[in-house]
């Protein structure tokens, strides 16, 4: 199963998937990605065997409502802080509008200090709080669109739509270096996850764009459970195996032959004990 929930403000993303798995008596649950304790909104998680199509998941945008303080800057770029004075400078509306719309379009971008980027093996955030050196690589992200900009100093409110991996604090941060007020994130809200909105009916099929074998008959579905089938007169690609409807697994083809076999096991011994 996949599910949107709503993560709200003040609470870390692990605290809320928490929540949702004890409520629902779920054993196994992953998700496409977290947010900080002081961002709000959308959550994306699989459960049981439903993890293992994380990977698949074809579409990783994201969208964001973004509000950010001007004439301010913060060590880890919202308003955690620790905060600090930067500039009285007040900038123009057009100047504001060039400024914020520059980003839009490929571009590279370093991930916060205070961020879950691993060095190491060690959490940049759990250094940076020891006052140990960080130093990350900058990392290629693309920003789609910035729409709805508002601005009323000190604020710029704004949507945006990015890629994957796209850290809005640091968005934030850039605009307050260009427009050399400094600028930290005050409001952050994910309203949009792998083209899903809050309340969207969730379509593997729209989640995951990959090829599908079906698999119709009992005895071919016990032979790939017991791992009798080798090879497949199919063109090499990554497949989903479906029996009756159910997603029961997916399979790497190369050569016609099977190199890569991740079956969802608990699900194939639910289908069999109905079967028999």
């Amino acid at each position: 199963m996949f599910k949107l929930i709503y993560k709200d403000l003040g609470i870390s993303s692990n605290k809320a998937i928490n929540i949702f798995k004890k409520q629902n008596n779920i054993n196994k649950i992953g998700h496409t990605g977290t947010l900080d304790v002081l961002a709000q909104g959308l959550l994306l998680l699989a459960t049981d065997d439903d993890t293992k199509l994380i990977p698949y998941i074809s579409n990783k945008e994201k969208e964001y409502k973004v509000i950010a303080k001007l004439g301010f800057i913060s060590k880890t770029y919202d308003s955690e802080g620790p905060i600090s004075f930067c500039s009285k400078k007040i900038p123009s509306e057009k100047e504001v509008f060039q400024v914020v719309n520059s980003f839009i379009g490929k571009i590279k971008q370093k991930p916060p200090i205070y961020s879950s980027k691993k060095i190491n093996g060690k959490k940049a955030y759990e250094l940076a709080r020891k006052n140990e050196e960080v130093k990350l690589k900058e990392i290629s992200i693309e920003i789609f669109d910035i729409f709805d900009i508002k601005y009323k100093y000190p604020f710029i409110e704004f949507k945006t739509h990015v890629s994957n991996g796209t850290y809005i604090r640091t968005l934030v941060d850039d605009i307050g270096q260009k427009l050399t007020t400094g600028a930290y994130v005050s409001f952050l809200e994910r309203t949009m996850i792998s083209g899903l909105r809050l309340n969207d009916q969730i379509n593997i099929d729209n989640l995951i764009k990959l090829k599908k074998i079906f698999i119709n008959d009992k005895k071919e579905l016990i032979d790939f459970f017991n791992g009798k089938i080798k090879k497949l007169n199919k063109e090499d690609d990554t497949y989903l195996l479906e029996f009756n409807g159910d997603c029961i697994g997916v399979i790497e083809i190369n050569k016609g032959i099977i190199i890569k076999n991740n079956l969802f096991g608990n699900k194939i011994k639910k289908i069999l004990e109905r079967i028999f």
